[in-house]
């Protein structure tokens, strides 16, 4: 989140003025939108609008460097009207005006103004044009994880089966009958085939096969990721209702039907602002520069508890063999579990922003991915300033493909260009 400019390119036809500018006034920071018409009379030239990112401790000094942005900018800004969302719009609207030396400025509803902007991007643009493609590396990276989770279920099944047989036979010897009636009646209750007999083998069976489905359903995805990217989807309105997720300070998820009406049918007090504060409290950081060059740098191994570290303290201690000895030993444990009785002192402060990171956002996925299975919604749109960071986009990536695959989920995940800033660009192009 820092003052680094990105631009996406939008039909001049959409733009009302010769030059615009729009602030969305987050919790976390401050995002702003603004382009200058060229000379051309092209009505079908595509205008590259400029995004920015600000911090939001002092508001007021944001603005004063958009101020200079605006002067650069060759414009009669005293007649200008500027729409603007995020609750800081109502609190500094007289500030801003005086601030930017504009006509006025009318705040928008942050909900209303996202899916009308989202909508025109769907009607009027096609989808390469505003949806960020999937990084590869990282869906192959999820598929991967996703056969590895397979491969340690079922050798957990066939361990388990082989010591219930060993003790099946250590009781033959002193109650041949009563075992044979127990096991009898232990098979009849098994729904997972239409015979057992007493070896247990067509139990295996159907769960080697029921294992190999799954593994078959990941590798095909794997050589499709166009199905989670989803790309290759028409323009307008078809698909439908759809979910709208802001990841933001907070995170909200909104359905939006075909006619544009929409309802909040989720939000959790956890995103940006919760990890960002975090961080603060356990590392000292003091922006988000600082933050997003830990991610970068951070391993969340040397905190989180890992299956090669329980196979250091379990030993062959179990009954029937080391139950441990199926976790891969790069699989986590236990989150934070290398931190039990410990300070943040013991670890590097790159490695703790990043052992942060990973359950935040695995729970939030796991929100995302109920909401999008109890509305039975085609396809959900990430945006929000918490999914801009790189790192924080490839663990939200991972995730969604680990989780939609495993639960074998139809919907479509897609990530909205620039999506920090669609607010922003929704008070652009909705006057």
């Amino acid at each position: 989140m820092s003052e680094n400019a990105k631009s996406m390119k939008i039909p001049k036809c959409l733009l009302k003025d010769e030059a615009g500018i729009a602030i969305d006034l987050g919790g976390s920071c401050i995002k702003c939108a603004y382009y200058q018409f060229t000379s051309s009379s092209d009505p079908d030239e595509k205008v590259d609008v400029t995004c920015i990112t600000l911090p939001s401790q002092d508001v007021l000094e944001s603005i004063r460097k958009i101020r200079i942005i605006m002067d650069g900018i060759p414009y009669k800004w005293d007649t200008y009207t500027m729409n603007a969302t995020g609750f800081a719009s109502y609190k500094f609207k007289t500030e801003i005006i005086d601030i930017l030396g504009i006509r006025d400025m009318i705040p928008r509803s942050e909900f209303d103004i996202c899916v009308k902007g989202l909508n025109i991007f769907r009607d009027q643009l096609s989808p390469e044009r505003y949806v960020e493609e999937m990084d590869k590396d990282i869906v192959a990276a999820a598929y991967k994880s996703l056969r590895d989770y397979q491969l340690i279920m079922s050798k957990m099944m066939k361990e388990k089966k082989i010591s219930s047989d060993t003790i099946n036979r250590n009781n033959d010897d002193l109650e041949h009958n009563t075992a044979n009636h127990k096991e009898n009646t232990i098979q009849s209750k098994i729904p997972l085939t239409d015979h057992v007999d007493n070896n247990n083998t067509n139990i295996d069976t159907n769960r080697q096969r029921e294992e190999k489905h799954r593994t078959v359903d990941a590798e095909n995805n794997m050589h499709a990721p166009t199905a989670i990217n989803g790309n290759n989807q028409g323009q307008g309105n078809t698909n439908a209702p759809y979910l709208l997720v802001s990841l933001g300070s907070a995170t909200s998820i909104i359905k939006v039907g075909s006619s544009g009406s929409y309802s909040i049918v989720d939000g959790v007090p956890r995103g940006g602002r919760q990890f960002i504060s975090l961080i603060s409290l356990i590392t000292g950081a003091k922006s988000f520069e600082d933050v997003s060059d830990m991610l970068e740098k951070g391993d969340h191994k040397q905190v989180d508890t890992l299956g090669v570290d329980l196979k250091k303290i379990s030993g062959n201690i179990h009954q029937g063999g080391d139950m441990y000895s199926v976790i891969p030993d790069n699989a986590t444990a236990y989150a934070f579990g290398n931190a039990m009785w410990k300070t943040s002192d013991d670890f590097r402060r790159e490695d703790l922003a990043v052992a942060v990171l990973k359950p935040l956002v695995d729970d939030l996925v796991g929100t995302i991915i109920n909401a999008a299975t109890t509305h039975a919604v085609k396809t959900v749109y990430l945006t929000g300033g918490f999914v801009n960071q790189p790192t924080i986009k490839s663990f939200f990536t991972k995730a969604i493909v680990f989780t939609s695959t495993k639960k074998r989920i139809k919907t479509e995940f897609k990530f909205i260009q620039n999506g920090s800033h669609l607010g922003a660009f929704g008070c652009l192009l909705c006057v």
